[in-house]
């Protein structure tokens, strides 16, 4: 009976130095909290609050940022474009001077066969 008397009065003397650390973690716990937030209040107060020329500037700021952003996407957009013209005209290069005219020439040749031929046939359907 004695060693659990003994054993109880230890257990008892642990469990009042566990509540006493625990109460004094707390209160140091709840002071440095205190602290935190003492100076946290203080930093906010050395931070200078903006003018209103200086959150005008700022929205200004924003909304060439985003206006940047647009204008980088559509010159994307033209080099792929020119991209695809300098290939496509690589591919079907434009034809000279010398080679329109010699078209031109074929194709005036070409028609006036083509009336040629159609007076051909107005002249035979008359005379039938």
């Amino acid at each position: 009976s004695s060693g659990i008397n003994a054993e109880y009065g230890g257990l008892r003397a642990d469990c009042f130095a566990l509540s006493t650390r625990s109460s004094a973690v707390s209160k140091r716990q709840q002071s440095l909290q205190e602290r935190v937030s003492r100076v946290t209040r203080e930093v906010q107060n050395l931070l200078p609050d903006l003018s209103d020329a200086e959150n005008s500037l700022r929205g200004e700021i924003t909304d060439l940022s985003e206006r940047t952003k647009c204008l980088k996407t559509d010159a994307e957009q033209l080099r792929s474009k020119m991209k695809f013209q300098t290939a496509t005209a690589r591919k079907f290069p434009a034809m000279t001077g010398d080679q329109q005219g010699r078209v031109k020439a074929i194709l005036q040749e070409n028609d006036d066969k083509i009336n040629s031929l159609v007076n051909k046939l107005k002249g035979a359907q008359i005379r039938t």
